[in-house]
This record gives C-alpha cells, structure tokens and sequence, in this order.
C-alpha cells in the first residue's frame, strides 16, 4: 500500500545542494546550526541535531524490535509491542518530513486508492482461494523493496547514535574498490548517502552510515528470507520471536521511510482517504474473510507480528498478532500532516526562514494530539479484539478518533478554518526557503 500511495503521489523535487565543502560550523541563536557570515542553514547539521533530540524515540523502537525475543508470547505483551512501536514510527517518520523529497496526495489520488487497495487485496485473496500460491511473490518483491527503506532508515538510527567522529566518516568508492575516508565529508555528502568528488570523476563518496544501514538491511532480509522459506511458519516460540524480529525490522523500515516522503496535500484530501479506507477495513474485515485471509496466508512484511502461542494456545493454527502496515501509514500520513500545519503556524508566529526551528519546532498540540488520538483508537483495537476474540479493522476505531480529536482541537484553537484552507504545499515551500 505504501508503495502503490508513493506511485500514486505528486512528486516535488528537492533541489540540489552545491558539494562544495563548507567552513568551521558556527551556532547562531539558540544553538541552531548556521553557516560563517549568517548564510543559510547547515542541513546536514540539521538534521543531524533533529536525529539526535529524537534518541528517546529511536531507543523505543530498538526496544520493541527486541520484544519477541525478550518478552513471553501473549496478547498482552502483543498490544503494548503493537502501541510502542507504531507510535514511535509514526512521529519519527514525520519528523523527517522538513529534510526530505516530499510526495503530496491530492484528492484524486485520494479517491481512488481505496479502489486499488481493494482489488489488490480481492486479486490476492481470490488466487489464494484457487490454490495458486502468491507468498514467495509477495515475500520477494515487499523483502527487496523493503531492504532499501530499511538501509535508509538504520542510516537514521546511527546518526542519531553515532558521535560525530564516527557520523562523519564516508566511504570512497572507487571502481570495485572502497577505501574508508578519515577527513569529514562536505556538508552535501553528510545529507545525500552517494556524493559525486570533485577530483575525480569516477569516485563516489558514501556516508559509512549509509553502508552500514544497507549492510544491515540485505543481512535482515537474507535472514529474513531463509527463515521463511526454509521453515515456514511452524517454528515454535523461539523461531516465531526471530521470524517476528526480522519482518519487524523491514516493516519499519518501510513505515519509516513512507511517512518521511510522503503527505497529504490538503486537508480534504485527508479525509477523503481516511474516509474510503475506513470502509474498505469495515467492509473486508467485518462482512468478508477478505482481509484476515490474506493477513494469515501471506507471509512477508506487509505487517508487524508478535508472538502469541503459549501453552494454552497450542492449537492455533496461525502463532502470531499482526497490525497491517497500512494501519500505521495511513493514520501516520494524517498526523504527518497536522505536523505540517503546526510547523506552518510556528513559522508564521516566527517568520525566520534560515533557523533548524523552522525545520524541527518542538512537538506542539497538533502532533501530541494526532499521537494520542492514533494510541486511543489502536487500544480500543485491542480491547474490541479481546472482547470479541475476533480481528477487529484498526481502522474502524482509529479514524473517528483523528477526525473528532483533530477538528475538536482546531475548533477549540479557533483555527478550524486556517486548518481545512491550509496547503501542504505552502508549508513545503517554507522547507525549501530555510534549507536556502
């Protein structure tokens, strides 16, 4: 779903940066980084500093990707995996937004993805149905684009970790051979993985955390791989905890990046969206066995998974509890854009185009809001799931919470008209304006 929305989307290019190497960083106020003589903003640096305010956040994910391997099977367990771990990728994900290529969803877009959703998921469970086996289809195309996003994303985990020695080192690729670079890079290579060298033509400089991210990524999905096709899904505890790991940590990957890239383009669009894919869940989940088919038949990181056989459950045929990554896009897409209007009105409160505060303001009401709406509406999820002993569409609770918390919020701001006029666009410009 994430990559059919990312087709579907309206790109706007990011324009190129200039590889020159940059002087001795300066701070200018606040501590916000800024070039010699109050030219525009050292982005690298940038977001390098966003990285590293969101440790708390990437050390929850990190926490929860070791869960099925730390933790007892259980549902309990599962749920608590399940909030921690959408939660955390959601505001990562869209606090990479101001630093990133973005993608916009507009309203025809909007309309019709439901549509193509639902015959993706109707041609998956009616091959399934007539004995054609569509899991090594599924589990090579989603495991190969996935390695990608995972690459990028662990890229962002170690910046936000690694000290400055270390973030600054790239690697110079050189025909076959690569040679590790001591000096620091140039500010453009610190912000793009492949940067062109200026002396030679036929070098390209990689920052080392790019290669490790992707060297952490294809050894996931090579594990990943093997795990599945070489045991399948009986594996007993232990096995179901690395099996849930490794898809785990390319589902991320995958979240990760789609929420970073891409966005709505208004709010209509939005609800547009949220409004035809909570009838697509309501429709295949509650009056079809549609979607819990395909969800257990299909073995491939289309999903997180925990763990939940026990003693007690010894008679299950399917040892997991799964959330569709689709139910953390999509709700993570909205909150991305109330993350967008907030940092609109900080800018407008704050007309100050060259500053990391234009770029990375602090969590305000409309994303601490979007966050508690979305945890609100998956633990109603859980408690409905548990209630009934059925699988509930996550949908179906969490987009009434976005929608009512969300224009409740903006009513009570007396910004509900600045909120269903705002441009997404606009906002993407201001980006493009402080990044110089």
């Amino acid at each position: 779903t994430a990559h059919a929305l990312r087709a579907a989307a309206q790109p706007e290019q990011q324009p190129q940066q200039p590889y020159a190497r940059p002087e001795v960083q300066q701070q200018g106020p606040g501590g916000e980084p800024e070039r010699p003589g109050g030219g525009d903003l050292d982005l690298g640096a940038a977001r390098d500093a966003a990285l590293r305010s969101d440790r708390l956040g990437f050390g929850l994910v990190l926490g929860a990707q070791a869960a099925p391997l730390l933790l007892e099977p259980g549902r309990t367990e599962a749920a608590l995996f399940f909030l921690v771990l959408s939660l955390s990728t959601i505001y990562l994900g869209v606090r990479q937004q101001p630093f990133s290529p973005r993608r916009f969803l507009g309203g025809s877009s909007a309309k019709a993805t439901p549509f193509v959703a639902a015959a993706g998921l109707g041609g998956a469970y009616l091959a399934i149905k007539g004995g054609l086996d569509v899991t090594k289809a599924y589990l090579f195309a989603i495991s190969v684009l996935g390695t990608l996003e995972t690459g990028a994303a662990v890229d962002l985990v170690l910046r936000a970790f690694l000290p400055e020695q270390l973030r600054a080192r790239v690697v110079n690729i050189e025909g076959a051979a690569g040679r590790m670079l001591r000096e620091p890079p140039s500010e453009a290579s610190r912000e793009s993985p492949a940067v062109p060298d200026d002396d030679e033509d036929d070098v390209t400089v990689l920052r080392a955390t790019a290669v490790a991210g992707l060297s952490f990524a294809l050894a996931t999905t090579v594990a990943y791989l093997g795990a599945t096709l070489g045991h399948g899904m009986g594996l007993g505890e232990v096995g179901d905890g690395g099996l849930a790991t490794l898809n785990n940590i390319i589902g991320w990957g995958i979240c990760l990046q789609t929420l970073g890239t891409l966005t709505f383009s208004s709010f209509q669009s939005a609800a547009t969206l949220l409004v035809g894919l909570f009838a697509y869940d309501v429709i295949f989940t509650f009056f079809t066995p549609v979607m819990v088919t395909v969800a257990t038949k299909i073995e491939a990181p289309i999903k997180f998974e925990y763990p939940i056989l026990t003693d007690a459950m010894n008679n299950l045929a399917y040892h997991f509890s799964i959330l569709g990554l689709g139910d953390v896009v999509i709700p993570g897409l909205f909150v991305g854009f109330l993350y967008s209007f907030e940092r609109f009105l900080a800018s407008e409160a704050n007309p100050a185009p060259n500053s990391s505060p234009a770029l990375n303001p602090k969590p305000g009401p409309y994303l601490t809001t979007g966050l508690g709406a979305y945890a609100t509406g998956l633990g109603l999820t859980f408690a409905a799931n548990r209630i009934t002993g059925a699988g509930q569409p996550a949908l179906f609770y969490i987009v009434p919470c976005l929608m009512l918390a969300t224009l409740g919020l903006a009513q009570s701001r007396g910004e509900l008209k600045t909120l269903l006029s705002f441009d997404g666009k606009e906002q993407y410009d201001k980006d493009q304006a402080a990044q110089g």
